[in-house]
């Protein structure tokens, strides 16, 4: 953490660590459950911690703050967030994509609304407005407007995606698959369908 000059680390028995200014390891959270995922912002005022008992906490870099905002019936595999700590998204082991929004998640973890899809998610993305791309072990790629609260499904005929990457303009991404094949997604033609998506929704 450049803000603090600290480094955060998890012992192996779930325990959460931080270096102090004199570079000696300073305890930050008890041992419990293993720790799977450390999730930085971009700007390193938060960080979120996702463990194997479903819980994700949100602690504040500056003041060190812990703040419990997620339990799920899995463990947290993935978690991403927008650098503006409007929407985070977290992958679970049961199957479940978990997208969280509120108007600063940062400062606010506990107001956090939650919404969920029952797919199992390889890896997750978010783009600079917040729109989600999780690409999933089916070959289906799920996008989710946080704005318009719609999901958008796109199979993609192709078994066990892999990564996907989004392209700092948020229009474009590419997702690889696990023979190495590259799977390019207009992310521009994505919001327009999410869009008469919502519409068709709103008028029927």
């Amino acid at each position: 953490d450049s803000l603090t000059g600290s480094l955060v680390f998890s012992g192996l028995d779930g325990a959460l660590w931080r270096t102090g200014a004199d570079g000696l390891a300073l305890p930050l959270r008890n041992a419990g459950s293993r720790v799977n995922r450390i999730f930085t912002l971009s700007d390193q005022r938060m960080m979120y911690v996702g463990y194997a008992n479903g819980d994700v906490i949100a602690i504040n870099t500056t003041s060190w703050q812990q703040d419990r905002f997620l339990h799920a019936s899995g463990a947290a595999l993935e978690i991403v967030a927008t650098n503006d700590g409007q929407t985070i998204a977290v992958a679970t082991n049961d199957g479940t994509i978990h997208v969280g929004t509120g108007r600063d998640i940062a400062a606010n973890p506990r107001g956090v609304i939650w919404q969920s899809l029952a797919s199992r998610a390889r890896h997750l993305a978010l783009t600079p407005d917040g729109l989600l791309l999780a690409a999933c072990s089916d070959g289906t790629l799920w996008l989710y407007s946080p704005v318009q609260r719609s999901w958008l499904c796109l199979p993609t005929g192709i078994a066990d995606l892999g990564q996907v990457v989004v392209a700092a303009n948020g229009k474009v991404a590419v997702s690889l698959d696990s023979e190495g094949r590259l799977i390019w997604i207009e992310l521009d033609t994505a919001r327009r369908l999410l869009d008469h998506t919502n519409q068709s929704h709103k008028q029927s």
